[in-house]
């Protein structure tokens, strides 16, 4: 079986690919169709239909970190019978801030986080909800956690994750889940326990601090693009880890 634990940008993806790899003890896949670069095992994208034709999943086990957000990949993946998607949602807000304090550790965004969400962030929830809108399938194969849920009752999710891949966890098990996928084990894992907090990749991992930064301006504009998205010409062009190009700098009421 492949595992792809394919949550979108900042939502709690890294979380869940350490919560499985704990849960299954599952490998990474061959270097030969890894992300170069990337701190997980990861596909490369314009290596996945070979990986899919090439690899026995039946016989044997796999897990790897993705964020593939195009149709034909999700098609593409969901065609091979051995292979099980764990998708996870996060409010849009938060992503918002999360992905804020990504953009000043990566790219050096020096604004505030009014500027941000006006230039930016707007780009980052159309972005993200149009990622989960893709996964929103009626597939057996597919299996939606969500941050919250996670926050809320770890072992009640964790649990349901298990049964997902095929895995009766008891409650000591997930403990010990619980206890390798905590923040202070996740930073000492990817070497962030002495950063100071603004430069860790693992910030706080808090629900709901979105309501220290949004106003209600940005509260109806959210609400808006949850509901609707944002027109085509107000998107710009956001990728995880490049600068965004094409967006409507300063005005603040586009949707």
């Amino acid at each position: 079986m492949l595992v792809i634990a394919n949550g979108a940008f900042k939502s709690g993806s890294t979380w869940l690919f350490n919560i499985v790899r704990s849960m299954t003890g599952f490998p990474g896949i061959p270097a030969i169709y890894q992300n170069a670069g990337w701190d997980d095992p990861s596909i490369a994208p314009e290596k996945l239909r070979e990986l899919l034709a090439r690899l026995d999943f039946a016989g044997r086990d796999y897990l790897v970190k993705n964020h593939f957000e195009k149709k034909r990949q999700r098609d593409l993946i969901l065609a091979h019978e051995d292979v099980r998607v764990l998708n996870i949602k996060r409010n849009l807000r938060d992503v918002v801030v999360s992905a804020y304090y990504y953009h000043r550790q990566k790219n050096g965004y020096g604004g505030e986080f009014e500027t941000y969400y006006w230039e930016m962030g707007r780009s980052v929830a159309d972005h993200v909800r149009r990622y989960h809108a893709l996964w929103d399938v009626s597939d057996a194969r597919v299996y939606t956690s969500s941050y919250e849920a996670l926050k809320s009752d770890f072992r009640a999710e964790v649990q349901r994750i298990g049964r997902f891949l095929g895995f009766a966890l008891s409650a000591e098990e997930v403990e010990h889940i619980r206890e390798e996928t905590s923040m202070q084990a996740l930073r000492a894992k990817y070497g962030e326990s002495d950063k100071p907090s603004e430069e860790r990749f693992f910030r706080k991992g808090v629900v709901g601090q979105w309501t220290e930064y949004f106003d209600e301006a940005m509260q109806r504009d959210i609400e808006r693009i949850e509901g609707r998205g944002l027109p085509y010409v107000t998107r710009g062009r956001l990728w995880v880890g490049r600068a965004v190009k094409g967006t409507f700098r300063g005005k603040k009421r586009l949707a």
